[in-house]
């Protein structure tokens, strides 16, 4: 049980890494003071609730603090862009343990050691259930920003992995609890412990003729949707080119459910995805192996009013259904 917040907050820096020579003051004053960086700054936030994005009886506190930062890093990666700082808020139930607290900013300093982080602040907050942990993070452009809305005719549509294997390690955890992680371990750390694909974002960012960008976190179709309506343009793409890898066919037919859907609805991946001109089509694939990131042209930007068709297996072409996850009603809709 906490009861001094003071000492709470000098016991939880105590887990993160030292501040770096950019910032002038972090944890402990009224605000963190941070020198000037150059380019265009960006600025993200997102929360993770207990018993809604994460559950205490699958999920280490270590794998929670690193989440927590991860999805926030894949939104400036999503951007193209490079972190700074990062703010902690924290909502603590009561009768909370300390070391679960320690534990989560263990988890949080290992991956804002990583990528450079710098954790400079924040807040805690006693609540009556269900604990949270909200980031904000700040960073700067690599360069060029990548929107959502610059998808133009003619583009090829890509993304940096196959989806939905976050989705199958979820659906593993709650059948099997932890058991599920010594036999799909793989798919299991995809969905505890995603990696923020921040070196692939500064890589798109570098190659001109990438033209959108967004990162595949409420699930594969409703982000294709995000991406056609905030650019106006309509997707063409072929289910033929998402293969399910061996260790997701194995889960669905284990768990005996559909891994199609777990590819087009599942979320929480993780992936960018984006378009980009045919003239840079090699070009960035090229770059982007030598980082040992594999890109896959999974459509086109072709003709027509904003929206998403598929074209399946067997050549009939129909409209995509924007299905992942959604916040207000928690639940997915899958392909029909």
């Amino acid at each position: 049980m906490i009861e001094n917040e003071f000492e709470l907050i000098r016991s939880l820096s105590k887990k993160l890494p030292p501040l770096s020579s950019k910032i002038e003051i972090g944890i402990g004053d009224d605000a963190a003071v941070i020198k000037p960086v150059p380019g265009k700054l960006l600025f993200t936030v997102d929360c993770l609730v207990e018993t809604v994005h994460f559950d205490f009886s699958y999920s280490e506190p270590e794998e929670v603090g690193y989440k927590a930062l991860a999805v926030n890093l894949s939104d400036i990666a999503a951007m193209g862009g490079v972190p700074i700082a990062a703010v902690v808020s924290l909502g603590i139930p009561p009768k909370t343990e300390k070391d679960l607290l320690e534990r989560i900013y263990v988890g949080l300093g290992n991956l804002a050691s990583i990528y450079s982080v710098d954790i400079v602040g924040g807040n805690t907050s006693a609540v009556p259930s269900n604990l949270f942990i909200n980031i904000s993070v700040l960073g700067s452009d690599s360069g060029n920003v990548l929107p959502r809305s610059g998808a133009k005719k003619g583009d090829i549509v890509f993304i940096s992995g196959i989806p939905g294997q976050s989705a199958a390690g979820l659906a593993l955890l709650k059948k099997w609890g932890k058991t599920a992680k010594q036999v799909y371990a793989d798919l299991v750390g995809k969905h505890l412990v995603p990696e923020p694909q921040l070196k692939l974002g500064s890589i798109f960012a570098g190659v001109p003729g990438v033209n959108s960008l967004i990162d595949v976190s409420d699930g594969l179709s409703s982000e294709l949707w995000h991406l056609a309506q905030s650019s106006g343009v309509h997707f063409q793409v072929r289910e033929e080119r998402l293969i399910p890898t061996p260790e997701m066919v194995s889960a669905a037919e284990a768990l005996q459910v559909s891994v199609q859907d777990w590819i087009f609805s599942g979320g929480e991946d993780y992936l960018l995805m984006g378009t980009a001109a045919p003239a840079a089509w090699e070009n960035l694939k090229s770059r982007a192996r030598a980082q040992s990131f594999h890109l896959l042209s999974i459509g086109e930007v072709i003709s027509g009013p904003a929206g998403v068709e598929l074209v399946s297996k067997q050549g009939k072409i129909f409209e995509l259904p924007s299905s992942g996850w959604n916040h207000f009603t928690s639940s997915r809709k899958g392909l029909t």
